[in-house]
């Protein structure tokens, strides 16, 4: 489970993480199906990209509190 992780807060982390680690059947208490794997995929390179702003994002927030 990732779920309390602020990595969870990412919009497309799920998405991330399945791609990432491909052998995962569940996450978060929740089956990861064939289609949603398929999906994140096709889409990896803006999730990617996405995911990275976000951090960016969150950690000028906590450096300028």
């Amino acid at each position: 489970f990732l779920t309390g992780n602020p990595c969870t807060q990412f919009t497309g982390y799920r998405e991330y993480v399945i791609t990432t680690l491909p052998q995962l059947k569940t996450l978060d208490g929740k089956e990861i199906e064939k289609s949603e794997r398929i999906l994140a995929k096709q889409d990896y390179a803006n999730i990617v990209k996405s995911i990275v702003d976000q951090e960016n994002a969150y950690r000028e927030n906590i450096v300028s509190g």
